[in-house]
């Protein structure tokens, strides 16, 4: 009698150069949904960056359009902690 099983995913892995035509910058990564911004652009402070001003110049974006998306969503950024709140 068959089982319905699911199928089962092969773990091969592809090999690099499968990927060579996916050309997908950092920017296209950042999400524009104003709550998960929120929870990237903290994260990224909390784990990578020591202000503002380096996440900003490391992934150009531009601080002012950032903190006025945030800010509408209810959120400012405070320097002595690194985050917006």
């Amino acid at each position: 009698m068959p089982t319905n099983s699911p199928p089962v995913c092969s773990t091969t892995a592809f090999p690099t150069s499968d990927f060579s035509a996916i050309d997908i910058t950092l920017l296209q990564l950042i999400p524009s949904d104003p709550i998960i911004l929120l929870s990237f652009i903290n994260t990224r402070l909390r784990d990578q960056y020591s202000s503002l001003d380096n996440l900003c110049d490391d992934l150009d974006i531009d601080r002012t359009e950032l903190e006025e998306k945030l800010r509408l969503a209810g959120f400012d950024y405070n320097p002595d902690q690194n985050q917006f709140r």
